[in-house]
């Protein structure tokens, strides 16, 4: 008899959210509403909310009047929760290999023969457990003999965690949980709620030869997968192959170029294959397995996805050339460690807009210099800005390497009206205003006066709330009589002026 193990999130849909939308957390109950017949229903509730009383199906002005205080309101994306926990039951192979996702607010785990991997299934429990809490999720978690039993030891039990160790104990676990806890319908719960059935006790009481001809095939197949009596699997979640060549010699190969040229043949035929799956080498590795010796790994990371064998050779030649070949390579490999999707694009056609192909161009040419600056300089060498979520300028940017695997954040959208040059730090000056909160007038300025033509603002920025203390700026846009541009700003606090950058 196998081991199984069943992981329960109650509430999935909105700790999902909350999770996704942590920064911007109201801590107000949270309710995920859809609209059926032209009514809101309430299609799930925080846990807040479902202590206050509020349940699925219930109207959104009923669910309202049972909360006092103010209520955050969402559309729920039942699609958003369903890729969401597929990603969760593949991030939890890392714990057992077979994964799936049951129902909208769990996970079936087959757990067989890893008890003795963690010493012991309790703290194989634990350790779900505490991945669950890590990702600030809500869990309960059962292992069993069946997952039948799992699945209702962990819905319905009485404890967060709970593992039934032999197969002859199933029955009296759950002896005391109710009907619904075998995974039959609701018109059969119905249908045994009106002979006076609602525990599983009162039913496994019956003559089980009189269950068929009583109630529905469904309670009879239930209760048997539950006891073990009926073999139920489950499919797991699989990780698609990533697309990788291999080259095998006839021997030891001792001459560089042969080598080379095998290289160059596996590059063209990954090319091919990234082609018709649509995607795009974003990490690669290839290895040159050597006679009697280790093999050769050569990693390669390039700045945007691509599938042009001859970027990628000239990026593999320099490191190709410096690769010792001890006593021959017997075989070479390419494997893709990251390949997102890289859909086709067309490339001329009267239709497109030749501005879009032309700019097309630029980008994939940029591609290639700045892979091309990264493998000569090394890695962590060449970065690029990444927008950050600040009022302040000079928290508004941060500094990230151009090889960056994780894909950036997206930020809100900056300002268009920006110096092209900001001083780290401001640079002091004095100011001549026309009034103490006025236009500016006159700017001194590195031992030098200007008289301002123009002048805009005050701008007001502020440092976020939670930054201590508070930082509040009055900016200004002068354009001196020289024609320069000047970005000057007055601190709140010390009525000092300083000069945070200009146009060039």
């Amino acid at each position: 008899m196998g081991r199984a193990l069943s992981l329960y999130l109650p509430w999935w849909p909105t700790e999902r959210l909350r999770r996704n939308r942590a920064a911007h957390d109201t801590g107000q109950p949270l309710l995920l509403v859809r609209t059926v017949a032209n009514q809101r229903l309430v299609a799930h509730a925080c846990a807040h909310a479902t202590r206050a009383g509020v349940r699925p199906g219930m109207t959104l002005a009923h669910a309202r009047a049972l909360l006092p205080h103010a209520v955050e309101v969402r559309e729920h994306d039942a699609q958003g929760d369903g890729r969401s926990l597929l990603g969760l039951a593949r991030w939890m192979t890392r714990l057992a290999p077979d994964v799936m996702p049951d129902e909208t607010d769990g996970l079936l785990i087959n757990v067989t023969g890893c008890g003795r991997l963690y010493r012991g299934e309790d703290k194989l429990l634990k350790q779900v457990l505490a991945a669950a809490t890590r990702l600030k999720l809500t869990a309960r978690a059962a292992i069993a003999p069946t997952f039948g039993a799992a699945w209702a030891m962990a819905r319905y039990g009485h404890n967060e965690r709970a593992i039934i160790d032999h197969v002859g104990r199933i029955a009296d676990a759950l002896r005391p949980l109710p009907v619904r806890a075998l995974r039959v319908d609701d018109e059969t719960i119905e249908a045994l709620r009106e002979v006076g059935v609602r525990q599983v006790s009162q039913l496994l009481d019956l003559p089980a030869r009189e269950l068929p001809s009583r109630f529905s095939d469904q309670l009879t197949l239930r209760l048997d997968q539950v006891l073990g009596r009926a073999i139920e699997t489950i499919t797991p979640v699989r990780f698609a192959p990533q697309p990788r060549v291999e080259w095998t010699f006839a021997g030891p190969v001792t001459n560089a170029q042969t080598v080379w040229q095998a290289v160059r043949q596996l590059l063209d035929a990954l090319a091919e294959r990234l082609l018709r799956i649509e995607a795009g080498a974003r990490r690669l590795k290839v290895t040159l397995w050597r006679y009697d010796a280790p093999p050769v790994h050569l990693p390669l990371t390039v700045s945007h996805p691509t599938r042009e064998a001859g970027h990628l050779w000239q990026l593999l030649a320099p490191a190709l050339e410096r690769a010792n070949l001890g006593h021959g390579v017997e075989a070479v490999e390419i494997r893709c460690i990251e390949s997102p999707r890289l859909p086709h694009e067309q490339q001329h056609h009267p239709m497109i807009d030749a501005g879009q192909l032309k700019q097309a161009a630029i980008n994939q040419q940029q591609g290639r210099l700045l892979d091309a600056l990264v493998h000569r300089l090394g890695d962590g060498r060449v970065w690029r800005m990444q927008p950050v979520e600040s009022h302040l300028p000079e928290r508004a940017m941060r500094r990230v390497p151009i090889d960056h695997t994780s894909p950036p954040r997206e930020a809100a959208a900056l300002p268009r009206d920006r110096p092209t040059q900001l001083f780290d730090p401001p640079q002091p000056v004095a100011i001549q205003a026309l009034t103490p909160d006025g236009p500016v007038r006159r700017v001194h300025w590195r031992s030098e006066v200007y008289d301002v033509s123009h002048c805009v603002g005050p701008e007001r920025l502020t440092s976020e709330w939670w930054h201590e203390p508070t930082n509040s700026r009055d900016y200004f846009k002068v354009q001196v009589d020289s024609g320069e541009y000047l970005w000057l700003y007055r601190d709140a606090r010390s009525r000092q002026w300083f000069i945070h950058g200009w146009w060039v």
